[in-house]
């Protein structure tokens, strides 16, 4: 469980970094390597099935309560794909 709760807080973290990141510079989502690396990375929790395994044991009550998990919302991460999806292609210079 404790491998559970630190990838949690790692997309957490990365979740929170990418928001950020959108919020002042979309760009950097493609065109800086870090950013895009943290990007795949949650993209590839998300899109793996991990997401649904961690969602799932929230769901049945089996993580700690006061664990940070805006990332395990239903709707919170397919919203922000969505939306760096509908933002259109970036040119990187």
């Amino acid at each position: 469980m404790e491998s559970t709760i630190k990838r949690i807080r790692r997309m957490e973290l990365y979740f929170d970094i990418l928001q950020s990141v959108y919020d002042s510079d979309p760009e950097a989502l493609i065109c800086d390597p870090m950013i895009n690396a943290i990007l795949k990375s949650l993209t590839d929790y998300y899109a793996g099935g991990q997401w649904l395994k961690d969602y799932e044991l929230d769901e049945t009550g089996l993580l700690p309560k006061d664990l940070k998990r805006g990332v395990l919302s239903e709707d919170s991460l397919y919203d922000f794909f969505d939306k760096i999806k509908n933002n259109g292609h970036h040119r990187c210079e």
